[in-house]
């Protein structure tokens, strides 16, 4: 019940933004694709240290693309950028003290496969085009969660490593993790992404048993036989 509660208010918050962001663009009721509760299952993590909660929501650019597939570059300029949506708060005898957006953003780190990381972008290194969009969800997300929804914090990283590589690519394979320091009561907390994401990936099953696995799985862990890649599947980074 939670799960679809949020995966409405998180589709209408893409249909708000939508119609915030995007100058003109010509709305539709073309269905979503994608099973969007299965999508942010995949896309959010809780936030587990000890008399703490909150949430670590990865928001690829794939997220918005399924609530509205007919209008998909139009969100072409969140491409530039990996969106993390943060809440981290300590549960105390009269409530919970929510950490601030400058805490937050002191003490998070993105960290790509090879170990970099990469700290959160100031406001005046995301695009006009973007810079909209934090206030406008976190008014969303207050009206829609109350407390813990004001303190939700729309946090932008690079979208390529130094390398020159994608950072969160959600349709191939790959790893990457949002590493939180000091604030969810231990002296640092990841929460790690393996990809691709099952809900954007085409169906796969264990060649012996028929099972249905994961995108990101390698090996049926029922069977131990290599699994192979679907057709049109997770392209190798």
């Amino acid at each position: 019940m939670a799960s679809h509660r949020l995966s409405l208010v998180a589709t209408n918050l893409a249909a708000l933004l939508l119609l915030g962001v995007v100058d003109g663009a010509a709305q539709t009721s073309e269905p979503p694709a994608v099973d969007m509760d299965d999508l942010i299952q995949e896309c959010q993590q809780t936030v587990r240290g000890k008399n703490h909660t909150g949430m670590v929501w990865w928001v690829p650019v794939e997220f918005w693309e399924a609530t509205d597939p007919a209008s998909r570059e139009h969100f072409d300029p969140l491409r530039e950028y990996t969106t993390i949506v943060v809440a981290v708060g300590r549960v105390g005898a009269f409530g919970i003290n929510w950490s601030s957006e400058e805490a937050i953003r002191a003490n998070i780190v993105l960290r790509d496969a090879d170990g970099a990381e990469y700290r959160p972008l100031p406001n005046d290194k995301v695009s006009p085009e973007v810079q909209a969009m934090p206030s406008m969800m976190k008014a969303f997300f207050a009206q829609a969660l109350g407390q813990m929804g004001e303190s939700m914090q729309v946090l932008f990283f690079p979208a390529r490593t130094r390398k020159g590589g994608p950072l969160a690519d959600a349709r191939s394979r790959g790893t990457f993790a949002v590493v939180i320091n000091e604030l969810a009561g231990d002296a640092q907390q990841t929460y790690s992404w393996k990809l691709p994401l099952t809900s954007l990936s085409p169906p796969r099953h264990c060649p012996v048993g028929k099972e249905r696995v994961k995108a990101d799985w390698e090996y049926c862990p029922w069977h131990g036989v290599r699994l192979n890649e679907p057709e049109g599947g997770a392209r190798p980074q």
